[in-house]
């Protein structure tokens, strides 16, 4: 009986450990760990906007460096908060005055809409390499840990994690995981605690449970065929292949006899595994499109199940291909098209490019247009660019174990100097140089030692740059011009740029284009100008290389759409929406202007559901707030109809009205998208116009320049005679009309507002009362003590524009400076004012290419009345 009692009392024990256990698992995050949380401000955290969509977050210690520097984000679709890294830097003193997790908190305090309390998990980035799988097999095989939904809960005390956290080469406790690989996307281990690994040595993760299933997911057979290889590389330079062959996880060294080849092919191939791609790889025997077409019919034929080929390696770039693009060496371009720019007829007077249908290369396969489209949103490159980066780190990585690190790494960014495109690169005083030809020393000699002017050239070093944010190579799609010349004229470049909107140049893709399917990944190594040399030519092969593998870490050859938006494949039905298609989130910061917005809902009729105007425009200065505004719009129209669908289309250019189209064309999969005869304005526009489509808002944003929307001839009067459209304007035409839909229209000019709305009178958005003014300088730096007196001062100063109280609460937290102090600095001359207003700065709802600063939106104004009235232009400047 003792011994039953005994029995009993161990088995109740054991029962209450193992439900306090599972308690501890189960509960929410702010349950177990209850302790407040304090504003960033309180903590005196600095924070600013870091790629990726992450944030810098760090606080100045007392020796004068960084107490703590951490990189995160958070993404409340999934309510998952990102840590990149976690840096301490006053180790000596071993005085932590705020903690990595206080930080990430008060992190999400400050950047989130949504409470603390639903936070679902904290994820740490960690490098996946065969140790790491190896101790998270051990874990999840050998402890069995208690598992819901798929997901299983282990601490990292146990066997394989403690390996983990305080053995493993790749962690050092500092737990980075890289999740940049498809087959790893649903495996990466999250924190699933608010403890801090640096006091808590204990703490919870979470792992997709697939026993047995993630090592055997690395370790792949080798192909025993030629036709188990779907994925070719393709290099024209020895630098190229070796920056190339660091991104193989596998290489099989000894495997060409074993594969053969076609007959006649010559061509000499290295074979290896990518994730899960087999991948063969190919260097050109010599440079030039006649060498790539000849090489790659053989890799054709003898590789007759390839699915796609990537040509990556190094190019010239064009360095201001649009006013708001800037292109600097090591950045990565992918082409959407191909443009053979040497290929025409030579006339007397002028070179005329052939580019009927029988001789252009055009745009890229269909299923290469579905892969790129996602990576052209912000999301997309973004992701893109952060995959990159990592990639290019283990490739770096690869290199030093090599003992070749010298080869492929970023050189310094002073050595990014970009030459006037008319300064030539030749001797200053000597009979062997003309003013337009330079001799063959001179070729030869470098800007140093030929001492190329200082004065005409410009560092291409941001302002903005810090040392501990090294700069990241970013990712620019486009058209690609291709020839057999290497191009080195910074005027020829400009001027042959302009005429096909290229982005860059390069020797080879031309050959391959019409081969197979191709996507050139190519990075700038010069501008292609007669100052180019070879700094910068093994950085940029290696970013190429690490963008390719990045690249095909997404590419899926199972469906004919893989973008990183998931779109669906090509043969499922088309989807029957509601869709929102709108690029910002919801502004937290937000100040509700119920003026305005009720105007807007009644003119449409949105709250008694009678329509009463198919078009309403808003419409004020630069920086008033109406993009805030129809954003709020969006997101209430949203709420109000959850069976319409909203579309946002950014109309400051032909080009982005056109893409906008076409995003909705491919949300919507619209019959006829992908039909190149098709033009996708009257396909968007009669789709939407169809009375089943239900009911639907299109905001049309920026719509400030007349010449954009209406016929040349007419863009200056209010008459309504239009021809045939010329290339490059009159898109007014393809705006939707009909019974179901509403077209909410922000503009600064009011010219174009009216038209717009066939002669209705629009909106007008005045400048912001005292009251709302307060309301969004304390929302912004969040503080309700900030004084009433305090924000009338300012907003005077700011003449209560919204977009200049942003920009001033922005430098306020960046630099904790007091409101009285910024006011001293806005009253010390009207340079500082401009100074002040001139500085970018992050807020929600701004187009990528709409300058924030509150002077670069005013400036755009002034340049549209300078063009389209050159007369009030004098007369303004």
């Amino acid at each position: 009986m003792a011994c039953s009692i005994r029995s009993c009392l161990l088995l109740g024990w054991l029962f209450l450990l193992f439900s306090q256990h599972a308690l501890s698992a189960a509960l929410p995050l702010e349950k177990r760990d209850p302790r407040p949380v304090r504003a960033m401000r309180e903590l005196r955290l600095a924070m600013r906007e870091d790629t990726g969509g992450y944030y810098a977050v760090w606080r100045d210690g007392p020796g004068g460096d960084y107490d703590l520097l951490i990189e995160a984000r958070v993404d409340e679709q999934t309510n998952t908060l990102y840590r990149r890294s976690a840096r301490q830097f006053n180790l000596k003193t071993k005085v932590r005055t705020v903690t990595a997790r206080e930080a990430m908190l008060s992190f999400w305090k400050r950047k989130s809409t949504q409470p603390l309390e639903s936070i679902r998990h904290i994820v740490y980035n960690i490098i996946i390499n065969q140790e790491t799988l190896d101790a998270i097999q051990h874990v999840v095989d050998s402890n069995q840990p208690r598992c819901d939904e798929g997901w299983c809960r282990v601490k990292s005390g146990e066997a394989g994690f403690q390996y983990l956290v305080e053995s493993s080469p790749h962690a050092k406790g500092s737990i980075r995981i890289i999740d940049d690989f498809v087959e790893f996307s649903n495996h990466y281990v999250s924190s699933f605690d608010w403890q801090d690994t640096k006091v808590d040595k204990n703490p919870w993760f979470r792992v997709n449970y697939q026993p047995g299933s993630l090592t055997s997911k690395m370790a792949m057979d080798r192909p025993t065929r030629r036709e188990d290889f779907g994925v070719a590389l393709i290099c024209a330079l020895p630098l190229e292949f070796d920056a190339a062959v660091l991104t193989l996880d596998e290489i099989w060294e000894d495997d060409e006899h074993h594969y053969g080849k076609a007959p006649g092919d010559h061509n000499h191939y290295t074979f290896g595994r990518t994730g899960r791609h087999n991948v063969v790889l190919l260097l050109l025997p010599n440079m030039g499109k006649s060498s790539s077409a000849s090489a790659c019919a053989s890799l054709r034929h003898s590789f007759s199940a390839l699915r796609l080929s990537f040509l990556c390696g190094i190019c010239g770039g064009v360095p201001n291909p649009s006013p708001d693009a800037h292109i600097r060496l090591g950045d990565i371009i992918v082409a959407e098209a191909i443009v053979q720019y040497d290929f025409g007829r030579q006339y007397p007077s002028e070179f005329a490019l052939k580019d009927t249908i029988d001789d252009s290369l055009g745009r890229a396969s269909r299923e290469i247009r579905s892969f790129l489209v996602g990576f052209k949103t912000d999301h997309g490159r973004r992701n893109l660019e952060r995959r990159t980066a990592t990639e290019l780190d283990v490739l770096q990585a690869k290199a030093v174990e090599d003992g070749s690190w010298t080869k492929f790494t970023r050189p310094s960014s002073s050595d990014d100097v970009l030459f006037r495109a008319d300064y030539p690169h030749r001797h200053a005083q000597s009979i062997c140089c003309s003013d337009e030809a330079a001799c063959k020393q001179a070729i030869e000699t470098s800007c140093e030692q030929l001492g190329c002017v200082v004065d005409s050239r410009q560092s291409r070093v941001s302002c903005e740059e810090q040392p501990s944010t090294p700069s990241r190579s970013r990712v620019f799609i486009g058209k690609v011009g291709s020839g057999d010349t290497v191009m080195k004229s910074g005027k020829h470049r400009d001027r042959i740029a302009r005429e096909h909107d290229l982005i860059g140049f390069e020797m080879e893709g031309a050959g391959i284009w019409d081969e197979m399917p191709c996507l050139v990944v190519k990075a700038v190594c010069d501008y292609a100008d007669s100052h180019k040399n070879k700094k910068w030519q093994a950085f940029a092969a290696a970013a190429a290389a690490s963008a390719t593998k990045a690249l095909l870490g997404r590419y899926n050859p199972g469906s004919s759409s893989v973008s990183p938006l998931q779109a669906a494949p090509a043969f499922e039905p088309p989807p029957s929406g509601p869709f929102f298609s709108v690029p910002h989130r919801q502004n937290s910061d937000f100040v509700d202007r119920p003026d305005v917005l009720g105007r807007v809902r009644n003119l449409f009729g949105h709250e008694s559901e009678e329509l009463k105007r198919a078009r309403v425009a808003i419409h004020g200065l630069g920086g008033v707030g109406k993009t805030q505004i129809a954003l709020a719009y969006c997101h209430w129209f949203r709420k109000r109809f959850s069976e319409a669908s909203v579309f946002w289309v950014y109309a400051a250019s032909v080009g982005r009205f056109r893409q906008a189209y076409n995003d909705i064309a491919q949300l919507c999969n619209i019959p006829g998208r992908d039909d190149p005869t098709v033009d996708v304005l009257p396909l968007v526009k009669e789709w939407l116009e169809k009375n089943h489509r239900g009911k639907w808002l299109l905001v049309i944003d920026n719509a400030d320049d007349t010449e954009v929307f209406f016929h040349p001839r007419t863009a200056g009067t209010n008459f309504g005679i239009q021809d045939e459209a010329e290339p490059g304007g009159d898109v007014g035409r393809y705006v939707p009309e009909c019974a179901q839909g509403s077209v909410l229209i922000t503009s600064r000019n009011k010219q174009a507002a009216v038209r717009l709305t066939h002669g209705k009178q629009p909106i007008e958005v005045n400048k912001m009362t005292d009251d709302e003014a307060g309301e969004l300088l304390r929302s912004i730096l969040e503080d309700d003590t900030v004084s009433d007196e305090d924000v009338s001062l300012l907003s005077s100063k700011l003449e209560h524009l919204p977009l200049a109280l942003a920009q001033a609460a922005s430098y306020i937290l960046r630099e904790s400076v007091s409101i009285e102090g910024y006011v001293s600095l806005l009253d010390q001359s009207d340079f500082s004012v401009v100074d002040r207003l001139s500085e970018p700065f992050e807020t929600v709802g701004r187009d990528s290419e709409t300058p924030h600063a509150l002077t670069a939106t005013w400036m755009i104004s002034f340049n549209q009345i300078e063009r389209q009235h050159p007369l009030a232009g004098k007369v303004l400047n």
